[in-house]
């Protein structure tokens, strides 16, 4: 193979390397976004169950006094 084939070759691989690892990296950081916005999501629901049953718990011992 000459050189300027070998260059171009070269050259090919690299910028395909290359956009390969922006398309992985960014597909990467979308994943994580998603999921901490779901974990988010998560936890405002179970604090909102955990305060239900607290205020609950709290009225039937005032009623009980």
């Amino acid at each position: 193979m000459s050189s300027k084939k070998a260059m171009k070759q070269a050259q090919k691989q690299a910028y395909a390397k290359h956009r390969s690892s922006i398309t992985n990296s960014s597909k990467f950081n979308f994943k994580n976004k998603n999921s901490s916005k779901k974990n988010k999501k998560k936890a405002n629901f179970l604090f909102e169950i955990f305060q239900f049953f607290y205020i609950q718990t709290i009225k039937r011992l005032l009623l009980h006094y």
